[in-house]
């Protein structure tokens, strides 16, 4: 159930996570491939962060299934080239996109490396640029973990 407010525009089929992890643990893999013909960029943080894991950190939904897509506000030689998002289910069957989440604000953290965690939209948004565990914004948003 996508949003008309959604900024990506999607094109062809979603890609379960066990097809787009081998390609993503590849070390040969090129910084672009082609998927169902269109050329997807394979680099990038918030990918090499779904490497790690594809479950939020915070509420625990995990993600099932890798979308391609562009911003709709792409132009000229971006508006060719496609990413890979993150998608899972909420109980509802409403898709919730994952996020690269700054474990500590890239405001509050200049050049820690390993700052990188997989978090729900939804949580992520509520942590804002806060330095808040992930036990605490659970209790703050009443998830069960």
């Amino acid at each position: 159930m996508r949003c008309d407010k959604d900024p990506y525009v999607r094109n062809g089929r979603t890609y379960p996570v066990a097809e787009i992890l081998p390609l993503l643990l590849d070390p040969s893999r090129q910084r672009h491939v082609l998927l169902d013909g269109d050329s997807v960029s394979m680099r990038s943080s918030r990918l090499e962060t779904f490497v790690r894991s594809v479950r939020c950190a915070c509420c625990g939904i995990t993600g099932m299934f890798f979308v391609k897509e562009r911003h709709r506000l792409a132009r000229g030689q971006d508006a060719r080239l496609f990413h890979l998002n993150l998608y899972a289910l909420d109980k509802d069957g409403n898709e919730i996109l994952m996020t690269s989440d700054h474990i500590v604000p890239r405001s509050k953290a200049k050049g820690l490396r390993n700052n990188r965690q997989t978090m729900c939209e939804r949580c992520n948004r509520a942590k804002g640029n806060r330095e808040i565990s992930n036990e605490a914004l659970a209790m703050e948003l009443e998830v069960d973990r």
